[in-house]
């Protein structure tokens, strides 16, 4: 068994992310933005090592991830994926406590805690708002990301 140096390059890219985004400037940095700024900083840093991966021959589905559209998919893939196992939201919260009050904002800028924040501002009935979170919106945006993936889906060149 031998590391390639694309798996030390991957390896290092990680450890270098993980240095600063656990540093206290850092945390700090994102105690002072809303949920959605803060999930936008999140995804930034998401989109960034898809990118990366794909440079270093992430294969999704058999499918060589090489285009930008193919990058958006895999990160709506990735949405849907961690807004399911995130468990880092008003409704937890509120499960877990019985109020929405008390909890970090990072914790609500997390996939999860923005489709939370996003349905809540139409939806007030829990069980739908939970549905919506963890049913419907991960279902929708999983099949988006695979139709980009796939290239089923193309932006036409004017």
């Amino acid at each position: 068994m031998e590391i390639t140096k694309n798996e030390w390059k991957l390896a290092g890219i990680f450890a270098l992310i993980g240095f600063v985004v656990s540093t206290r400037f850092f945390i700090n940095f994102l105690l002072g933005l809303n949920p959605l700024s803060g999930f936008i900083v999140y995804y930034l840093i998401v989109i960034s090592c898809l990118f990366i991966l794909s440079k270093l021959g992430l294969t999704i589905l058999k499918i060589e991830i090489k285009k930008p559209l193919q990058i958006i998919g895999t990160a709506l893939i990735v949405f849907s994926f961690f807004a399911i196992v995130n468990w880092e939201n008003p409704l937890i919260q509120y499960y877990s406590t019985g109020s929405f009050d008390g909890a970090s904002p990072i914790f609500y800028g997390t996939e999860d805690g923005t489709l939370f924040w996003f349905w809540s501002h139409w939806i007030s009935n829990i069980t739908l708002l939970r549905l919506l979170v963890y049913v419907i919106s991960p279902f929708a945006l999983t099949l988006a990301g695979a139709l980009l993936v796939e290239k089923k889906v193309e932006i036409p060149a004017t």
